[in-house]
């Protein structure tokens, strides 16, 4: 053996991490590419479509032995960015595209199917969309800063950064809080909501079951081990 042969066994090492490590980040690409698209209403069936390579790619570099993140770290983190993302862009067309005909038929549909909040009124207060104040003030406060926190909070935790799930877990009460004032502000006006739409009560819930995201999450980001070895401060 030549002193030159462990060197290049070495190098060999070396170049084959690195094509492991580029392999990984293109399987986090494909995922989180399909979790924002997901998260964009129109492009979701391509979105999980993405997100389903990307599983493919990251389970056949598990199968090589590459160490990977718990599996639950990822959908947990995939999960949240669709739920923001829906919900953030759900909110904008009201509080910003209400006058166009892409929000007045959603919205419109929605309304009369079910929650009368986005039908009876609607456009007939001076900030457009939903006519009930408190729908309104949460809708502005959840857009300009629970989703874009919660969007980049689940970025952080999908790629295993200490500060994504601390952020989390501050947004998850943050979330816990709007669906309490949300469900408030429903109970206050229920007949005006629900009594004359297609599906009422049970639609509302069918169609807001995500907003249970809190209950879940909390109890599993508390649970979670906090080894620095784990979780990156960079």
């Amino acid at each position: 053996m030549t002193a030159l042969e462990p060197h290049a066994a070495q190098v060999e090492v070396e170049r084959s991490t690195e094509l492991e490590i580029d392999n990984h980040k293109a399987a986090d690409r494909w995922l989180l590419g399909g979790a924002l698209a997901s998260g964009s209403f129109i492009l979701g069936p391509i979105g999980i479509v993405m997100m389903l390579v990307g599983w493919l790619k990251l389970r056949r570099l598990e199968s090589t032995g590459l160490q990977v993140r718990p599996w639950l770290v990822t959908w947990m983190g995939l999960f949240c960015l669709c739920d923001a993302g829906i919900n953030m862009i759900g909110w904008s067309v009201d509080m910003m595209l209400h006058d166009t005909v892409l929000g007045q038929t959603v919205f419109g549909g929605f309304g009369r199917l079910v929650d009368g909040g986005y039908y009876m009124g609607y456009n007939a207060r001076s900030l457009g969309g939903t006519s009930f104040d408190g729908e309104k003030l949460l809708e502005i406060a959840s857009v300009t800063v629970l989703f874009p926190l919660r969007i980049a909070a689940a970025w952080a935790f999908f790629r295993m950064k200490r500060w994504g799930l601390q952020m989390m877990i501050t947004t998850s009460w943050m979330y816990l809080f709007l669906w309490t004032a949300y469900l408030i502000d429903k109970g206050l006006h229920f007949t005006e909501r629900f009594g004359s739409t297609e599906f009422g009560v049970v639609g509302f819930w069918a169609f807001n079951v995500f907003y249970w995201t809190p209950f879940l999450m909390l109890p599993y980001l508390y649970s979670l081990k906090r080894k620095p070895e784990d979780w990156a401060d960079d």
